[in-house]
């Protein structure tokens, strides 16, 4: 019921204060001049019965307390009543009598429509469960599209390259789902990165020299040889009567290179410088440093003049490699250590024991050397299917980093799966409910009420007033739906009637109907709100 109404900024009413009417009864009488404002209050409840989009913004000022859509019903009789419902068509909606309903019936529709009520009720907990649903599922979709996403990050760092899909998150998702339709291998990121740093940081070119081998196993050669030659002192011929001298003197170079000089002195001794040198001491030291000596060292002498020829080529071999390929320096390390060791390994004497160190030390570096130079030219000519590779291989790895949460949402949607078909299938068993009680509601209804009683009320109060030259009467049905329609006694003329009477007679007849409207209804669906 309306408990109170404030009237304000509307045709005779003050913008700033209004009227208020408060402490409305059931039944309120309100009277004044013309002008002063009765119709608009009407007007104004009737645009309170109107849906938003019907109503007018003229009472946009005016308050009412107490109106509940839901349970109440406004029929306002003024002249827009008599607009609607006669000169705009000539057939009116048939009015539904309602006080005659069998209690018993009344009870039992009652009683359904109680039932409707708590389905409709059912149904909407259920709805709100799916949307429920709904916004979580997204909301946990949204997470794992961000979080798949930002595996990307990894490879910010990776500027030459671009990864598909880099506009679409969702595109990226059903990426790595693809991936892990199949096993997928363990990828590091530094694996990633060395490989993205070989292949497009680095400018790769063909390296056509290498490590020759082939030097290498000549330096092996000779020093296998040259090994047993210099663990000893060659001696001379020991029957020579000089020999126990130059055992004692323990210097055999220095006296051979005494011996080169004599052809220059002749007889003046190299070391001396007194002439001390004749025939016989001459022909001694030919005869110590005697033919078999002489070989010995001529071997020797040839064999490291070819050790010193093999080492500088190995060193040549190194250096031009390194020119053109050296990567993290390992090349040019590799000719330092070798460089260095050769000059350790340096023979000044040819009759002098020593031991010399191998190059073989050196062989585990040299083969890695030709291994670096072998990946190089093969990442060379397979350049474009590594970077390919290299990119699918990324792809793996972020399916590897997201596989456990892209598990998870899909064991999570499972279950939104099966609670939202179970959702579904309660709602329809509760419309399906509904629609049953309805039509049970409806046939009740059917026999509780008519729209039969409301014609003969009406002609009854028209004929006892006096109206006799017109009647009202009921069009049949269509769709189970009444009309109404003016008439003449004794004719089924419908046209231009209502226009033809008196203005008295058109306010009598349109308040006999509004009358009938309030003690029945013209919607049976919605009765309660009378």
């Amino acid at each position: 019921m309306i408990e109170s109404l404030l009237i304000k900024n509307v045709a005779s009413y003050d913008p700033n204060i209004g009227c208020e009417l408060n402490d409305l009864k059931k039944v309120n009488f309100f009277f004044g001049h013309n002008g002063s404002g009765k119709s608009t209050i009407a007007r104004y409840l009737h645009n309170v019965s109107l849906d938003d989009s019907e109503k007018t913004n003229e009472f946009d000022d005016c308050v009412q307390n107490g109106y509940d859509e839901q349970n109440h019903h406004i029929l306002v009789f003024y002249e827009n009543f008599i607009q609607e419902n006669f000169n705009k068509d000539r057939f009116l909606k048939g009015v539904f009598s309602l006080n005659e309903a069998n209690e018993t019936i009344d009870a039992k529709i009652e009683k359904t429509e109680s039932k409707i009520v708590n389905l409709e009720k059912e149904k909407t907990r259920k709805e709100k469960l799916l949307s429920k649903l709904l916004e979580d599922q997204n909301k946990k979709k949204t997470e794992l599209l961000n979080y798949c996403w930002s595996k990307r990050n990894s490879f910010l760092s990776f500027s030459k390259l671009s990864l598909a899909h880099k506009k679409s998150k969702p595109n990226h998702l059903e990426k790595l789902r693809e991936i892990l339709k199949n096993p997928t291998k363990p990828l590091t990121i530094q694996n990633l990165t060395d490989r993205y740093n070989s292949l497009y940081e680095n400018e790769i070119s063909e390296i056509s020299s290498s490590i020759d081998p082939k030097i290498y196993r000549n330096i092996r050669r000779i020093e296998i040889q040259l090994e047993p030659l210099l663990g000893e002192i060659i001696v001379g011929n020991e029957d020579v009567n000089i020999a126990p001298l130059i055992e004692m003197l323990n210097n055999r170079n220095w006296i051979e290179k005494g011996i080169e000089y004599l052809e220059k002195t002749n007889t003046v001794c190299p070391f001396c410088q007194e002439e001390t040198i004749d025939d016989e001491l001459r022909n001694q030291f030919n005869e110590y440093f005697d033919k078999t000596y002489k070989e010995k060292i001529s071997l020797i002498e040839d064999l490291l003049n070819r050790y010193n020829e093999a080492s500088y080529s190995l060193l040549q071999n190194i250096l031009k490699i390194q020119n053109s390929f050296n990567p993290d320096n390992k090349v040019s390390n590799l000719y330092i250590k070798i460089r260095d060791f050769l000059a350790e390994n340096k023979i000044d004497n040819s009759n002098e024991k020593k031991n010399i160190s191998s190059i073989k030390s050196f062989k585990p570096e040299l083969s890695n050397i030709i291994k670096l130079i072998e990946e190089n030219n093969k990442n060379f000519s397979e350049l474009d299917q590594n970077k390919k590779g290299l990119i699918s291989d990324i792809w793996v790895f972020m399916a590897n980093k997201s596989k456990a949460k892209i598990q998870a949402f899909d064991n999570r949607k499972l279950k939104y799966s099966k609670l939202n078909s179970l959702a579904n299938e309660l709602k329809d068993k509760y419309e399906d409910k509904v629609s049953d009680l309805k039509l049970s509601v409806e046939s009740l209804r059917g026999q509780t009420v008519n729209t039969a009683d409301a014609i003969n009320n009406i002609n009854v109060i028209l004929r006892n007033a006096g109206f006799t030259s017109f009647e009202i009467a009921e069009k049949d049905k269509i769709n189970n739906i009444s009309h109404y329609y003016l008439k003449r006694p004794g004719s089924n003329n419908t046209d231009g009637i209502f226009k033809s009477l008196s203005e008295g007679e058109k306010s009598f007849i349109s308040f006999l109907y509004f009358y009938q409207l309030c003690i029945g209804t013209d919607d049976i669906e919605n009765n309660s709100y009378r």
